[in-house]
């Protein structure tokens, strides 16, 4: 009888009934659970991050609406006079808020330079130094070095409006915000101007003048901001995500 068995089976194989990828049971081998790995690991990135400065309450809120995927600590804004590029080993992105605030000193230009040459990634609230992607308004060859202190901030009544439509940071929010429904929002902007080459994602138009300025612009792993990035949270919370590699 053992000899019937083993007969047919090699016929089975001979004429294709069983494929040895399948085996005798007929049951695919990539059916099994695959035990190589826990079945509840999440294989999306965690973003690290630091923030400089002391975050309102928009960006606290908007940070740990995405706890998921980003773990964030507050640093004292004096932070980056005194670090190495070792204590930014393994930081995915620094978030810079020091309002009415400089940064232009040469110590903190030259580790945020190397930090980004290592791959890291900047966020810039209304802080300037010579990285960001804007510049102050200034007569041709003025040699004003761009820093917070040099530069108008206004007090305006206005919108933040989508200047582009594709890109990754703007693309989940609205065209208007607030949209044309709802009251204008009182925001703080700099006088500063997009550089050349640059990604310009969003303008604000004030209500109170016939004024706009860049609202949000990206270029070469750095994101800034010319206004309270917690009045749009979706916007803030997509640039975090999008300068760390992860998905929402």
């Amino acid at each position: 009888m053992e000899k019937i068995i083993i007969g047919l089976i090699l016929v089975a194989l001979v004429f294709g009934c069983i494929s040895e990828e399948q085996g005798i049971m007929g049951a695919s081998q990539d059916d099994s659970p695959d035990l190589s790995a826990p079945q509840d690991v999440n294989f999306q990135k965690h973003v690290q991050a630091y923030f400089i400065g002391q975050p309102n309450l928009g960006e606290l809120v908007a940070m740990d609406s995405i706890a998921h995927r980003l773990t964030y600590r507050i640093k004292e804004s004096g932070y980056l006079s005194t670090a190495s590029i070792a204590d930014l080993n393994g930081i995915d992105i620094i978030i810079i808020d020091k309002r009415n605030e400089s940064v232009t000193v040469p110590e903190t230009d030259a580790l945020l330079s190397e930090y980004l040459s290592d791959g890291g990634k900047i966020i810039s609230i209304l802080t300037l130094n010579e990285l960001m992607p804007v510049g102050c308004y200034a007569p041709e060859n003025m040699p004003i070095k761009c820093s917070t202190n040099s530069i108008t901030s206004n007090e305006i009544t206005g919108r933040v409006y989508k200047q582009d439509s594709v890109h990754p940071i703007v693309i989940g929010s609205e065209d208007i915000i607030p949209n044309l429904q709802g009251s204008a929002q009182n925001l703080t902007v700099l006088s500063v101007q997009p550089k050349q080459d640059v990604n310009n994602l969003a303008y604000i138009k004030s209500e109170d003048t016939p004024q706009t300025f860049p609202a949000v612009v990206e270029k070469n792993g750095v994101v800034y901001f010319n206004y309270d990035p917690g009045v749009t949270t979706r916007i803030f919370t997509d640039a975090i995500l999008y300068l760390g590699g992860a998905e929402r």
